[in-house]
């Protein structure tokens, strides 16, 4: 077993040597390097135990004399807790010693801290700055870094043919997460550029090289999935239908205040590309919103059913979450709205609220897609249950409803567990008074019928005797 690991990991050792004995920016001796490669061997455990305090003592002694490799060596060990206790302010401070005497591979780790926020502000302006120098020096980790950055549009602005750019300088070096950003690009054709041959072929690339997404594309057959959509929808990326807004770009003024936005919205949330161009999603929702002392919290509800929260403050011309609500570390949805911005315009007697959504991850921690809401306020309930007869029933039931304007109507049960029991077809029913009776075959039990409409839905308990 031993020698199967000797083997495994002698490649990794043989590269390290190599690649100190090339990087001799901070003026590294021979018998240094002999010592940085003995350090790597005892972190590691190549042809020895495991040992991250003997490397430390090692690194650390090498660090003294001015050596960036172990100075950067160290830095990672204090980020990640290797043998040591974690310490991030002292893992950025050797990143920043080692960068500052030349060394890339340290540029590209001190970039990393300031793209997640490790021990220092989050600085996406910074961390793209020194990830575009490692890629200037030909560093492929610089190359995917200022690539990433430019692709989303972090810290620099988005450019989908510059962030290409610099994943392709990266992807001809062999490196695996440039080749599979060059896959999503062009399966995904974001940029009005997809090539369905050239995304097979980087996504080839990446799962030789064995990039750890890569099992979700073949067992989902997403290549398939994404040509399925462009030959069904070939006009997919559009922009915002009904002519409400033309794309994410719309200057918001905010100019609502927390008193006019307290109240009940329905309509659409539009989720874009990262240029904010192309839309993504569409998908109905609708905002409970209510105030105190000029805090607003904001309810997001999708089919009746609560997606999550958002608390804020008002700070200039912006909504920030408060800084004293944390994320569910156990909840479902891994993102939270981190800030916001809100329009309410009013056009013949009716008020439209468009939402600008920061929505942040909060296992990245980076920004996700750009949304926009479209919604209207909710005066009254479009639709009223006026009776649910017989109640307790047997088969038949007949259900009384008032509408407040003209729409699409279902019928849906579901059992005391969430399950959907019955589904009634849609059906067109004018503003006003209406029924409609359906046949179940229900056993004994308490359910919930639900009376949905176009952006709304109400519901009343029945009994199966």
């Amino acid at each position: 077993m031993k020698k199967l690991i000797t083997k495994v990991v002698s490649p990794i050792l043989f590269f390290l040597i190599i690649s100190i004995s090339q990087n001799r920016v901070s003026g590294e001796s021979k018998a240094d390097s002999i010592l940085l490669s003995m350090a790597k061997k005892y972190q590691l455990g190549i042809k020895c135990d495991v040992n991250p305090q003997k490397a430390f003592k090692i690194y650390n002694y090498l660090a003294t004399k001015g050596s960036s490799m172990a100075m950067n060596e160290l830095g990672k060990m204090f980020k990640k807790g290797d043998g040591i206790n974690q310490d991030l302010q002292t893992a950025l401070q050797y990143f920043r010693q080692a960068s500052d005497l030349g060394n890339i591979s340290a540029t590209c780790n001190l970039a990393s801290m300031y793209q997640k926020g490790d021990g220092v502000n989050q600085d996406f302006t910074k961390a793209f700055e020194l990830y575009d120098k490692a890629a200037q020096a030909g560093n492929v980790n610089g190359c995917y870094g200022a690539g990433y950055l430019t692709y989303k549009g972090f810290g620099i602005e988005q450019d989908y043919s510059k962030a290409t750019d610099y994943f392709e300088r990266g992807a001809l070096k062999g490196d695996v997460n440039c080749e599979y950003m060059l896959a999503c690009y062009y399966l995904t054709g974001h940029d009005n550029k997809q090539d369905f041959e050239k995304g097979k072929k980087y996504l080839e690339k990446s799962m030789k090289h064995g990039h750890a997404w890569i099992e979700d594309f073949t067992q989902y057959n997403v290549v398939d999935s994404l040509k399925q959509i462009a030959l069904s929808d070939p006009k997919k990326w559009t922009d915002v239908k009904k002519g409400k807004i033309n794309n994410v770009r719309r200057s918001f003024t905010n100019n609502a205040n927390d008193s006019t936005l307290q109240g009940i919205w329905v309509g659409k949330l539009y989720t874009y590309d990262w240029s904010g161009k192309k839309i993504e999603k569409e998908q109905d929702v609708q905002f409970k919103i209510t105030t105190l002392n000029h805090v607003i919290s904001l309810k997001w509800l999708e089919n009746s059913k609560q997606i999550t929260s958002f608390n804020a403050d008002k700070s200039g011309n912006v909504w920030i979450m408060q800084k004293n609500v944390q994320p569910d570390k156990n909840s479902p949805i891994r993102w939270v709205i981190a800030n916001a911005g809100f329009d309410i315009e009013n056009a013949k007697n009716n008020e439209t609220l468009y939402a600008n959504l920061q929505k942040y991850s909060v296992d990245s921690r980076e920004p996700l897609y750009p949304t926009i809401a479209v919604l209207d306020r909710l005066v009254d309930n479009p639709i009223t249950i006026s009776s649910i007869y017989p109640n307790p029933f047997e088969n038949t039931i007949r259900i009384d409803f008032d509408l407040a304007n003209k729409q699409n109507i279902s019928i849906e049960i579901f059992n005391v567990a969430g399950v959907k029991v019955y589904s009634g077809s849609k059906k067109n029913y004018p503003n006003g008074k209406n029924s409609t009776s359906i046949q179940v075959n229900l056993i004994k039990g308490i359910y919930t019928l639900y009376v949905n409409g176009d952006n709304y839905r109400c519901s009343q308990n029945i009994i199966r005797q």
